[in-house]
């Protein structure tokens, strides 16, 4: 029988002063998740920016919502204790979001109203499920996991189960985001 290792837990700040070199590091509920970065395939980028594009129109006759669209790894903080930062493949925030500074460091403050991942084959199911389970228990009312290889968005909302759609369904943005429709097909077409 081994012993239980004690992990220190890191507030958001200690985490804002990691060296970033070259490492792929998030923040769940204070603790370190830190492992060499991957650099992300044409698919995982072609799929992330199509998305981005598709959101973007998507919520261009809504102006009056007052939204922004977020990718590349936009950085967030979720909850300050214990600390969640995580950084977010395709977001839709506020644009009147707050920041959150720390030293040379800006991130979005609050959670998104939508935070859309895509699978890369790195990727570990354990971290899959652990970052859902976060941006649900902080209120992100609407999660999109995009898997590029199956081309398949399964949904997850808080109090319900997860749908997946295939190519042959349309994604909503439901009462999160008004009139966004989208084809799943469209989403992986650029691959």
């Amino acid at each position: 029988m081994s012993a239980a290792i004690a992990i220190r837990q890191l507030t958001p700040e200690e985490f804002l002063e990691l060296p970033e070199k070259g490492r792929d590091q998030t923040l769940i509920r204070g603790e370190l998740w830190d492992r060499p970065m991957t650099y992300r395939n044409p698919f995982h980028s072609a799929v992330m920016m199509q998305l981005g594009y598709l959101v973007q129109v998507g919520l261009q006759s809504r102006p009056e919502l007052q939204l922004k669209v977020l990718g590349g790894e936009a950085g967030f903080l979720l909850r300050n204790e214990p600390g969640s930062i995580v950084g977010i493949d395709v977001a839709v925030a506020r644009k009147d979001q707050p920041k959150y500074a720390h030293k040379n460091r800006v991130i979005l403050q609050g959670h998104p109203l939508l935070a859309a991942e895509i699978l890369s084959p790195s990727d570990r199911q354990r971290e899959i499920e652990a970052k859902i389970d976060e941006y649900l228990a902080v209120g992100v009312p609407l999660v999109w996991i995009l898997d590029p290889h199956f081309r398949t968005v399964t949904i997850h909302r808080p109090g319900l189960p997860p749908k997946m759609l295939t190519e042959q369904d349309e994604i909503s943005g439901d009462d999160v985001l008004p009139e966004l429709r989208i084809s799943v097909r469209q989403i992986f077409e650029t691959m």
